[in-house]
């Protein structure tokens, strides 16, 4: 592994990971011609065998022959070995613990932290490793230069029909959040349409002209310039094959955001959504605590998100699962978050018919200090617009896997196939039993949703690569979106 190669892709979150190699001292270059090379691995295979691979002018290249060379492995490494003698201690223990009854108590495992981290994987980037350093005529990014950056704003001439934002890097979703609280009307494509003689793809976001105010442009271009969004004005009526008002549009609903806190929520979980809201989207919520969901009019929020957490039902008991299960048949976006999820598929609450694995069975998932694994994604769900891949590498940590729902959508599964990319698995255990589990879950409840995420998407806010599903289930969660519009 001598050289990373990151293509151009989602610019904004390319230039984001630069910045975090920057920042701790990694130089990063961008290439000045396009390449080859003779010995390229894809992050997403992990092939053991290198292919000859063609890379285009502009891409990232970081180069490990460098003073901070070793920082850069740790960042970039796709799967970090472990130490014998480490794993040998660790099987050694699940030995000893296996022969113990139930109720006897166990050894703990000494695992530290989570064992897989890659940037690829953390940001959902493509990227590749290289056998050789190919001639690229790279030159240092500068601290003031962003990767393939785009200037954004309005493109085209003024319009009085439609603005039309391509669901193409999370920036668009930020976009959409902001325009949508501050009282701009939005729609969202469901399906591919045609609009002055180009195709538009599924999750564009619609803004009409004789919907908004007369600033419309003013605040489209301003916005798009500080965020890095091109928006696009059309001319034609975009009837063809995404009629106003036909099940291919849907309505964008302006958030009004709830988020539970208190004594059962884990600080970090709702830490990191407070920083992913509040710093990184700009938007606004209200903190609320769960021992007062019971007696609380929840109607002026649509969207309520259960950060990682423990207790939940004691606190809420049966009238406050009643309370949110009518709030949520009403139109309601209820977002579970790990231990916030895992409470939606108690046998009392049933926002879900998700089991876990093994349960009931005698064979349990063991603990899984946290690595990556293969998954597929619905991108015709509308959790999965904005992604332009099924192939998506998700981080799972803990001992339970879900068995898929059958009366809602199993937006994130895995397959068949060993699906491990990086960090420690079990062996016997932990691939065997993840097989055909569900890893995101929506349950439509009358207008409104469920939607159950089995590990935190939020986690450090370090799983990029989550994030456009977590503001997806905000933006287009709530008002009816149920399973029949992702189709």
């Amino acid at each position: 592994m001598r050289t990373v190669v990151f293509p151009l892709q989602d610019r904004a979150r390319l230039a984001e990971a630069a910045r975090l190699l920057q920042r701790s001292g990694i130089e990063v270059q961008v290439a000045g011609k396009a390449f080859e090379s003779q010995n390229a691995h894809d992050y997403a295979t992990l092939n053991a065998l290198g292919m000859k691979r063609s890379f285009p002018a502009g891409s990232l290249i970081v180069d490990l022959a460098q003073p901070q060379g070793h920082l850069a492995k740790a960042f970039l490494e796709p799967d970090p070995k472990f130490s014998p003698d480490f794993v040998k201690d660790q099987k050694e223990r699940r030995a000893r613990n296996e022969k113990r009854n139930p109720n006897e108590a166990h050894e703990g495992y000494t695992f530290y932290d989570i064992t897989a981290w890659a940037l690829p994987y953390s940001f959902g980037l493509e990227a590749h490793w290289l056998e050789d350093a190919p001639k690229a005529d790279g030159k240092l990014l500068g601290e003031a230069q962003r990767a393939g950056e785009i200037k954004g704003g309005v493109v085209g001439e003024k319009t009085n029909v439609a603005y039309l934002i391509p669901y193409d890097s999370e920036a668009a979703a930020l976009f959409a959040l902001q325009l949508a609280q501050s009282g701009y009307r939005l729609a969202v494509a469901n399906k591919p349409f045609q609009a002055d003689g180009k195709t538009w793809a599924r999750g564009t976001f619609i803004l009409r002209v004789n919907r908004n105010p007369n600033d419309l442009r003013e605040k489209l271009d301003a916005l798009g310039r500080s965020l890095g969004v091109s928006v696009f004005s059309v001319q034609s009526s975009y009837a063809e094959e995404a009629g106003i008002g036909s099940d291919s549009v849907s309505v964008v609903n302006a958030p009004s955001i709830a988020v539970v806190a208190g004594d059962n929520v884990s600080q970090t979980s709702y830490g990191a959504v407070w920083y992913l809201l509040e710093k990184r989207a700009g938007v606004k919520f209200t903190p609320i605590r769960a021992d007062r969901i019971a007696g609380m009019d929840l109607a002026r929020f649509n969207v309520l998100i259960f950060p990682d957490g423990d207790g939940y039902s004691g606190v809420l008991g049966k009238a406050g699962a009643d309370r949110l299960r009518d709030w949520v048949q009403k139109g309601g976006a209820l977002i579970g978050l790990e231990g916030g999820a895992q409470w939606m598929t108690e046998k009392e609450v049933n926002f879900s018919e998700v089991k876990a694995v093994g349960e009931g069975e005698g064979k349990k998932p063991l603990e899984l200090p946290g690595a990556f694994f293969k998954a597929k994604l619905d991108t015709s769900h509308f959790l999965g617009y904005g992604y332009l891949n099924e192939d998506i590498a998700v981080p799972v940590q803990g001992g339970t896997f879900w068995k898929p729902t059958k009366k809602g959508s199993n937006v994130v599964r895995f397959g068949k196939e060993k699906a491990r990319l990086s960090g420690f698995a079990w062996e016997g255990n932990t691939e065997e039993m993840l097989a055909e589990t569900a890893y995101v879950v929506v349950e439509p409840t009358g207008r409104g949703n469920a939607i159950l995420f089995l590990n935190d998407p939020t986690f450090r806010a370090m799983w990029a690569g989550l994030h456009r599903m977590f503001w997806n289930s905000i933006l287009l969660g709530s008002g009816g979106r149920g399973a029949s519009d992702a189709n």
